[in-house]
């Protein structure tokens, strides 16, 4: 079952511990919906970031909705920021990808100061890890640690809990 499978390569990797405080970086899509029940299933306790980058109309607006909703069902705290990236890739020169992303590490980071989360925890699985960039690989460690910007002293720590296994077991994943 895919809920001991994530038990296990936590404890195993020591990517957190029930002493954390977990921020969980929701967007709506299956994986981060399947790594929010997994956390609260687990007995984490978590936070929930989601990020509308304002690029999809209407789609962006339901995934905040779906995000909100199944957040408050279990009961957790959900922080929402809208970000206008296409007016800050007109004012930096950084593609899509690359202003999205500083925008949302430097925001987690804020989120974690400023209410004591000690981990981001991300919904990369396997699958998205083979097909990441270059610069990412040799940050990445195999046990599902990577830092969230800054040096290493300024960074939260960042995982990757399903790390372990890919797209067809999330796929397959009841969700509430």
């Amino acid at each position: 079952m895919l809920i001991e499978k994530f038990q296990e390569y936590v404890a195993r990797h020591e990517l957190f511990t029930r002493q954390d405080k977990i921020l969980l970086t929701v967007s709506g899509g299956v994986d981060s919906m399947v790594l929010m029940s997994l956390c609260v299933n687990s007995g984490y306790t978590v936070g929930v970031a989601h990020c509308n980058f304002s690029l999809r109309g209407k789609e962006s607006d339901e995934d905040e909705i779906l995000v909100q909703e199944r957040a408050r069902k279990y009961g957790i705290e959900c922080h929402n920021h809208r970000f206008d990236t296409l007016a800050e890739m007109e004012r930096t020169g950084e593609s899509m990808e690359m202003a999205a992303r500083r925008l949302r590490y430097a925001w987690f980071n804020e989120l974690c100061e400023q209410h004591g989360y000690t981990v981001i925890a991300v919904a990369h699985h396997i699958d998205d890890l083979l097909h990441q960039p270059a610069a990412w690989h040799r940050s990445a460690r195999s046990d599902g640690h990577t830092q969230a910007g800054g040096t290493s002293r300024e960074a939260t720590a960042l995982r990757h809990p399903q790390a372990d296994y890919g797209v067809r077991h999330t796929k397959t994943y009841p969700l509430p």
